[in-house]
């Protein structure tokens, strides 16, 4: 019987690595590798992928799975905001096109912000600089909220707990308040004016009509 699994391993830097391990053919099977990550969130993504291919029995697009060069494609680094962003469009499936070409969007403007930093390392106070850093590019309060919503979309996918661009100490610009439609002196005298000129209405003698 197939079986995958997780493995933890440790780095001589003390970070975690989870691998996902599947085996073909029962116990005496060779183990083999669908990927290592490092968030134990997306590993549990890819042993579920691997447990769903495996059922239908399409165990040769296991591979397709740890080698996308053969699609012509090379993933961004998975500690890479332009990594997970692109990770969790992948893995968020109730979007609509549209709504998922604005999240798109974000992404690209976010990534010229963030640069090569990895995101989940990021405390309240960078989530702060990543605000000020769109509020001087001279985006409008509402886009920099967009920007900043789909920030915090991202780091709770990841499993960023608590996550830092929720914190309360993280400001947001303020949208202007509509100003009311007051009309000055000027107009008044002149609505007033013209009111004064209309002809009013000859009231009926008494017993007409």
């Amino acid at each position: 019987m197939s079986s995958v699994r997780i493995r933890t391993r440790t780095t001589r830097r003390g970070q975690r690595r989870y691998m996902v391990a599947y085996r073909l053919g029962g116990r005496y099977g060779q183990d083999r590798s669908a990927g290592t990550f490092h968030k134990l969130t997306h590993a549990r993504q890819r042993m579920q992928k691997v447990q769903e291919l495996i059922a239908r029995g399409h165990h040769d697009q296991i591979e397709e799975l740890t080698n996308p060069a053969a699609n012509g494609t090379v993933p961004e680094p998975a500690g890479t905001w332009t990594g997970l962003h692109q990770q969790w469009l992948d893995g968020t499936h109730n979007l609509k096109p549209s709504t998922r070409d604005t999240y798109r969007r974000h992404g690209r403007s976010l990534a010229r912000a963030i640069g090569d930093q990895d995101p989940t390392r990021f405390d309240w106070q960078e989530c702060r600089d990543l605000v000020t850093q769109l509020v001087q590019r001279g985006l409008a309060p509402r886009t920099v909220k967009a920007y900043i919503d789909t920030f915090k979309l991202v780091l709770d996918y990841t499993g960023v707990d608590p996550n830092p661009a929720r914190d309360r100490r993280v400001k947001l610009p303020h949208r202007p308040a509509k100003q009311p439609n007051i009309p000055t002196p000027r107009r008044s005298e002149t609505t007033s004016h013209h009111t004064s000129c209309l002809p009013s209405t000859p009231s009926k003698p008494p017993g007409s009509g």
